[in-house]
């Protein structure tokens, strides 16, 4: 079995599921103490434990492994390892020739060559993340962490609110040999490196807790994707803004000199209560430009509005709280109550 053939076809489900969220240094975030809060999490090595299995016994290895991480398990071994769609594997033999594969074998000791020794820095970070996740939502259970390898598939994804789980080989660097730039451009590519592990990962956590709106204009897209990034930067006030949104310093900068540009074209274009996706899609998802816009002009720049939109919307609600933000839906009022007017 080639696993590393699947990659093409799940790129584009990938971009959307994986990539959505993006830009840029704030000037003052307002950060709280935590010093009462202290976390001490455990990463939990899946990927480690999946390659010292009993190959000979892989019946009771998989029921072991399902033991030891009941929800992440059940969904790694039946959603995010690869298996024939037409002629599907029991999961035992499925994970028997994943284990098998040169390339996976390959795969797995580029991982653990990049990565040893660097695991308490990667965990420090969670601590600091997950105490703030418990500053601004003391009612949350904080999430178990585990690290796996799955053949360049998924950076990170959630298990319900128990289990926060991320992709080591997803950030081998953006000069990793094994990321076709066919498959993974050069824009992508720059957050696929250690330091954005713990960005991508409270992401795709943050991403869970938000309910979308059943309208689906460019304007709930971009509140949505607002909505992301204020609260990521809230959790993660130790990595710059730029970061968070996924652009350069250089990008990030651009953004903001050009903030009252942006909003003017999207208002010209007639694009912000538009709900044709091909329309807008490029100014919410991942891109390497925006259209109608100078070389300078990363993509997403829809994000960066939505962004600024939320951080408005709260400025003037001093009272809300995060999980307050959560919880409102209408897109129409947070745009209406920020009183948004880019100069």
């Amino acid at each position: 079995m080639i696993y590393h053939t699947i990659l093409r076809r799940n790129f584009y489900f990938l971009v959307i599921l994986i990539f959505g969220i993006f830009s840029c240094k704030t000037a003052n975030k307002d950060t709280p103490d935590i010093g009462h809060l202290k976390i001490n999490t455990e990463i939990k090595r899946f990927d480690l434990a999946l390659f010292h299995v009993d190959t000979l016994h892989m019946q009771d290895a998989v029921q072991k492994l399902l033991a030891e991480y009941p929800g992440f398990g059940k969904i790694f071994f039946n959603n995010v390892l690869y298996n024939d769609p037409i002629n599907p594997l029991p999961i035992d033999l499925n994970l028997k020739a994943f284990l098998r594969d040169t390339f996976i074998q390959n795969l797995y000791n580029t991982v653990e060559q990049q990565y040893e020794g660097k695991f308490p820095s990667i965990t420090e970070e969670f601590n600091l993340a997950l105490a703030y996740l418990k500053y601004y939502f003391p009612e949350r259970n904080t999430p178990k962490i585990v690290s796996y390898i799955s053949a360049y598939n998924y950076a990170a994804f959630t298990v319900g609110e128990d289990t926060l789980a991320f992709n080591l080989d997803m950030f081998l660097g953006k000069d990793h040999r094994g990321y076709d730039p066919n498959i993974f451009p050069e824009y992508l590519k720059n957050s696929m490196q250690k330091e954005f592990i713990i960005i991508k990962s409270m992401q795709s956590y943050v991403q869970n807790l938000i309910t979308e709106s059943k309208d689906q204009r460019m304007l709930d897209m971009m509140i949505l994707q607002g909505k992301i990034l204020y609260i990521v930067e809230k959790l993660l006030p130790f990595k710059p803004s730029y970061m968070i949104h996924e652009h350069t310093e250089n990008q990030w900068n651009w953004c903001n000199q050009n903030e009252a540009e942006i909003w003017k074209l999207f208002i010209d274009k007639d694009l912000i209560y538009n709900r044709k996706l091909t329309a807008f899609a490029k100014f919410i998802y991942p891109s390497p430009h925006s259209p109608y816009m100078p070389s300078e002009a990363p993509g997403q720049t829809g994000n960066f509005i939505g962004y600024k939109i939320v951080q408005k919307y709260m400025e003037r609600n001093p009272d809300l709280s995060l999980q307050n933000l959560l919880d409102e839906l209408d897109a129409e009022k947070i745009l209406k109550e920020s009183k948004y007017r880019p100069k």
